[in-house]
């Protein structure tokens, strides 16, 4: 059956055969006239703990692809490689450059007839000389669920805009967040530590009622050291401070001239805790040396589409 078939597929040339008999249903997500989008680790985590039960924590390591996050993901269950003409995977043609060699990896999680895949494919081509320059490559990690026993499935390619359905469709609303990076300018002439309370309040109030009087949160220094660093002849002062109430936080740390009392070219790095998970605000605020000084920085939002356009 090419449902089974494309799961069990192990190499493009297979994979490109059982997937032209699925009958596949592309669904673009996360196009926006201004900002560049693309399905986020996070929101398919939060499809995957959709789709088997339990909590997104459970695919933490869609996010962090290294090994080392809590939960580890599981051993693969198939890795392999082999020199092709054309690397496909699930609707997406990777490359067809000449002297192209795929190498695939699957993971995957089961519950009954439904599971989880995830798929990640290295690509390489062209000609390399003995010091490593030369040719290119590049990685796609698609997100498979399926449920065998009714033939019914979803495909998403991480950081595209592209997501498959197989067989009935399937709620994709989880998949809506997004990341993006707003810089900014304030007309500042000081950073103060309740004017900068005062901006998180403001950016986050609209994300979270809670974090409307986050600025008269209780709290304080949690560190304050001086860090150095002989081999780098580098020496900074580290001030940290969290403002709290019950589950809600906002974390803020400072970077400061160790050699000068009370430095007035401090930068601020913020967290806000507590929002959905999956969904994020940072913030860097910092004040130049310049004359006039000047206030500026960024906020990372990870957010649902009408959240960060309402943000942004």
């Amino acid at each position: 059956m090419s449902f089974d078939g494309w799961l069990d597929a192990r190499d493009g040339e297979t994979l490109a055969r059982e997937w032209e008999t699925l009958g596949a249903v592309k669904v673009e997500l996360g196009v926006h006239p201004t900002f560049v989008l693309g399905i986020r680790p996070e929101g398919a985590a939060l499809l995957a703990s959709a789709w088997l039960g339990g909590s997104p924590d459970q695919f933490a390591w869609f996010i962090e692809e290294d090994g080392t996050q809590t939960p580890v993901r599981p051993p693969p269950i198939f890795t392999g490689g082999r020199d092709v003409a054309r690397c496909f995977v699930d609707g997406h043609v990777l490359s067809t450059e000449a002297a192209l060699a795929e190498n695939w990896t699957i993971y995957q999680v089961l519950a009954g007839t439904r599971g989880i895949q995830f798929v990640t494919v290295d690509y390489f081509y062209g000609e390399q000389t003995r010091d490593g320059s030369g040719g290119g490559g590049g990685r796609a990690s698609i997100v498979r669920l399926f449920d065998r026993s009714t033939a019914r499935g979803v495909s998403l390619k991480l950081w595209s805009n592209e997501a498959y359905t197989i067989g009935e469709p399937v709620d994709l609303s989880p998949l809506d967040l997004f990341a993006l990076r707003v810089d900014y300018k304030l007309p500042w002439q000081t950073l103060e530590l309740a004017a900068v309370r005062g901006l998180v309040a403001q950016i986050t109030a609209d994300l979270d009622a809670h974090f409307d009087t986050s600025a008269e949160w209780e709290g304080g220094v949690t560190r304050d050291e001086v860090i150095e660093n002989a081999e780098y002849n580098f020496r900074t002062r580290r001030r940290e401070f969290v403002f709290r109430a019950g589950s809600y936080s906002v974390e803020l740390g400072e970077n400061l001239d160790p050699d000068i009392a009370d430095d007035p070219t401090g930068m601020y790095w913020i967290v806000v805790r507590g929002l959905p998970w999956g969904h994020e605000v940072n913030i860097r605020i910092a004040l130049s040396s310049d004359d006039p000084p000047a206030v500026d920085g960024w906020i990372d939002f990870t957010l649902r589409l009408a959240q960060l356009e309402a943000a942004v």
